[in-house]
């Protein structure tokens, strides 16, 4: 036991001072560091917020769009890139906001054999329907080995 008021006592329980006397008496060191050092208040439990997802876009993707507008030019020499914004554009898509997507897009056809790049490098220059496009089967039979098949022409 120790006690805390120095002017009045040694501080120690083994002082001449009765017990009664130590109106300042303390159980243990626990006790002593409870009272030196209040505790930090506990902070409110914060509520876990939701991630609201943003509802997904409806309409044809930008590649879609990039695809249909090329393949609606009639020219020879295949549609230029500030041709393709402006069709975009038209097309009620927002180029200024959203141009490097729309390089990436073109990149990524190319990339992809979608379309192929007639002049220039990167996503300038002109762009075109790659001819050499191969359709895909509708029957699995069509693309499997004939080793396979168990009966000829089965579509």
């Amino acid at each position: 036991m120790v006690c805390l008021s120095t002017a009045s006592c040694s501080g120690l329980f083994n002082s001449p001072l009765s017990q009664s006397d130590h109106s300042c008496l303390i159980e243990s060191e626990e006790e002593i560091m409870a009272e030196v050092a209040p505790a930090p208040a506990a902070a409110p439990a914060k509520a876990a917020k939701k991630k609201v997802s943003k509802p997904k876009k409806v309409g044809p993707s930008l590649s879609e769009l990039i695809v249909k507008a090329v393949a609606a030019s009639k020219e020879r020499n295949g549609v230029s890139a500030a041709a393709l914004k402006k069709a975009l554009a038209a097309g009620g898509y927002d180029v200024e906001k959203n141009k490097v997507r729309v390089k990436t897009a073109i990149k990524n056809l190319v990339a992809k054999e979608t379309l192929v790049q007639t002049k220039g490098t990167g996503a300038s220059g002109s762009f075109k329907m790659n001819k050499k496009v191969e359709p895909k089967p509708g029957c699995w039979a069509a693309r499997r080995p004939e080793r396979w098949s168990l009966r000829p022409g089965a579509c």
